[in-house]
C-alpha cells in the first residue's frame, strides 16, 4: 500500500499522461504510443513528468498477508494469481469449511430422519 504522499504523486502523474494523451490525440494524426514507449524528449516535450520516485510500500494488512493468521484471499482474484504460500491457505481453508458443512449437513440429516410429523401439534 502507497501512502498519501505517494498517492498523490501517483494521481499527479497519471493526470499528466492523461492530459499529453488528449493533446496528442487533437494534434496528431498518429497513434498514441503510450507514455513509456516515448524517448525522455518527447516526454519533456509533451508535458509528462518523470515517473515518481515511491517509497518502500508500507506492509500488508494482516487480512492480505498471507504469512499473517488473519489472511483472508482477495475473491476477486482465480487461485493461479495467488502466491504459493496463499494458495495452500486458501486449500486449507476451503478444506475446512467442507468439513464443517459435512458435519453440519449429517448433523441436520440424522435430525431430520428422526423426526416424526405426525408427533408435531
Amino acid at each position: 500500500m502507497y501512502d498519501e504522499e505517494d498517492s498523490r504523486a501517483i494521481d499527479a502523474f497519471n493526470d499528466a499522461v492523461t492530459r499529453a494523451y488528449q493533446a496528442w490525440l487533437q494534434t496528431r494524426d498518429e497513434l498514441w504510443p503510450g507514455w513509456i514507449n516515448t524517448s525522455p524528449q518527447m516526454r519533456a516535450e509533451l508535458g509528462i513528468p518523470e515517473p515518481p520516485k515511491l517509497k518502500d510500500r508500507q506492509p500488508l494488512p494482516p487480512r492480505l498477508d498471507p504469512s499473517s493468521p488473519d489472511f483472508q484471499p482477495p475473491w476477486c482474484l482465480h487461485p493461479s494469481m495467488l502466491s504459493e504460500e496463499a494458495r495452500a491457505r486458501v486449500q486449507a481453508q476451503q478444506a475446512a469449511i467442507t468439513e464443517a458443512e459435512a458435519a453440519v449437513t449429517a448433523i441436520l440429516d440424522a435430525d431430520f430422519a428422526a423426526w416424526e410429523p405426525e408427533a408435531e401439534p
